[in-house]
């Protein structure tokens, strides 16, 4: 008789895991797998729980009573184990479900303890920091489809009590929480014994749920660009991303990039105030572009940025 075949195929979330575990190992992170049952206490302190918690019918064990929330606490107590064996520079992640009554999610963790490069004979030694953990965290995205234009990373104001207030953020995909990464607040990792660590714990199935990118090609641009640097005295408390929004769009016809190269306080700026460096790149798709063009945007940016934020150029 004759029979119909059935080609195998991965599904989305098996794609996505694979690509997940391929990008992080390439980073020389290790994969972990760690309990699912915590204490009490552990549930209590869960990071982005999703609910209620769900409890044991009979627990054997006081330390593993709840099915957990969030993968952070299991994680930590394995870097804690390591640690207290002296294996330092622990890149770690891990792949798991998360559960609350009616509700579960598929979530990445990943935890950088130590550095990520440590090489004493070519005296390289790169920090596991904020921003080791951003750049692993943005490559991954890119290689799952998503261009850097679909995620935004902004201040973490949701939660400083995992968090370092000032060396976290929220990241969104599409606008869409994805979750948080940064540095563990100091107070939250002394309780593992440990001292700077930086982590995230986002949402694959948020991930899965987006639709990647679609590859377009440009042509390479045909007309020259013209470069102009300005550094611009602010209060502190002004970010560079308020910063960078009102350089392109008050100049998007021609702003072809903006960017802050330097950011600077102490002697000659003023207390309560920095000097923000930027690079403003102007190019046009259909023509060189003169200096006059230049001038009248590159002067309609400054006179936005001194009415939105009060900036002054620096002498």
């Amino acid at each position: 008789p004759v029979m119909s075949t059935t080609v195998g195929q991965l599904s989305p979330k098996q794609k996505l895991r694979r690509m997940t575990r391929e990008t992080l190992k390439a980073f020389g992170l290790n994969e972990i797998v760690t309990y699912t049952l915590i204490s009490e206490e552990e549930m209590k302190t869960a990071l982005s729980p999703l609910g209620e918690a769900i409890p044991l019918a009979m627990p054997m064990s006081e330390n593993r009573k709840y099915i957990r929330a969030s993968l952070l606490n299991s994680v930590l107590t394995s870097v804690q184990y390591n640690e207290a064996h002296q294996n330092t520079d622990n890149l770690l992640f891990e792949i798991s479900k998360v559960y609350a009554k009616e509700k579960e999610e598929e979530r990445l963790a990943v935890v950088l303890d130590g550095n990520v490069q440590n090489d004493p004979l070519h005296k390289i030694n790169e920090a596991g920091d904020f921003y080791a953990l951003k750049g692993i965290l943005m490559t991954w995205l890119n290689r799952c489809g998503f261009n850097d234009a679909r995620i935004t990373v902004r201040p973490n104001t949701t939660d400083v009590e995992h968090f370092h207030p000032y060396r976290s953020a929220e990241i969104l995909l599409d606008r869409k929480p994805l979750g948080l990464f940064g540095e563990l607040h100091p107070s939250y990792a002394k309780k593992y014994d440990l001292k700077r660590v930086t982590y995230a714990e986002l949402s694959l199935d948020v991930v899965n749920e987006t639709s990647a990118s679609k590859v377009k090609f440009v042509p390479i641009d045909r007309y020259p660009s013209i470069s102009r640097d300005i550094a611009l005295v602010v209060d502190r408390e002004v970010t560079a991303e308020e910063m960078l929004k009102i350089i392109n769009s008050t100049g998007k016809k021609l702003v072809r990039k903006s960017e802050v190269f330097d950011i600077y306080e102490g002697e000659h700026v003023e207390a309560g105030k920095k000097s923000v460096a930027l690079r403003i790149t102007y190019q046009a798709s259909d023509h060189t572009l003169n200096d006059e063009e230049v001038r009248t945007v590159h002067d309609a940016i400054l006179e936005k940025l001194k009415e939105k934020l009060s900036a002054d150029l620096r002498s």
